[in-house]
């Protein structure tokens, strides 16, 4: 991290969130695909992808998604699935953050079913739900506003259909 008013090459030291093997150790801990937002009191959450298949037909895209907190003091935290059922392939996750309703948001697309679903925790006890269909027709690639949730925005997400000969950029709000 760079603090305002630093001189802009200094940067704080490295910090290891995780590394290594996957739970399974058949693939990395980490893939490309990682979403971060700040708590207003200094927090970070972070969910990220692991890639933890061998190659093999048997374990080919079986990853998970996982949650990471950072404490105000600087020290990460054990991680928290976010996505524990392994008929999904979770990819590409959006954290969305609601302060005011104590709880945290992840959007991720199902390769398996080609749909997007939502899953929620409480911030102060960290456990999934069971992940809720958000766009039921082919949708990928989601995002969604880069602010932390208020009353006034509630959780949205946005996605390409990615249909070939009819793309479309679908839209869903939830208040």
């Amino acid at each position: 991290y760079h603090i305002d008013g630093e001189a802009e090459t200094f940067w704080s030291a490295k910090e290891m969130v995780d590394s290594g093997l996957g739970p399974r150790g058949l693939g990395p801990v980490a893939d490309d695909q990682l979403s971060m937002k700040a708590a207003p009191d200094g927090r970070l959450y972070l969910v990220a992808k692991d890639h933890d298949n061998d190659g093999t037909p048997a374990h080919q895209n079986e990853s998970r998604i996982w949650l990471y907190v950072r404490s105000t003091t600087g020290t990460w935290g054990s991680k928290t699935i976010v996505q524990p059922d392994l008929s999904q392939l979770p990819t590409r996750p959006v954290l969305l953050l609601d302060q005011a309703n104590n709880a945290a948001y992840v959007i991720y697309h199902d390769t398996a079913s080609g749909h997007m679903f939502v899953t929620e925790s409480a911030l102060d006890n960290l456990s999934f739900s069971v992940p809720c269909p958000l766009f039921t027709s082919a949708a990928s690639n989601p995002t969604s506003t880069k602010q932390n949730l208020s009353s006034s925005s509630g959780l949205m997400a946005a996605s390409s259909t990615g249909s070939t000969g009819s793309n479309e950029i679908v839209f869903k709000s939830i208040d």
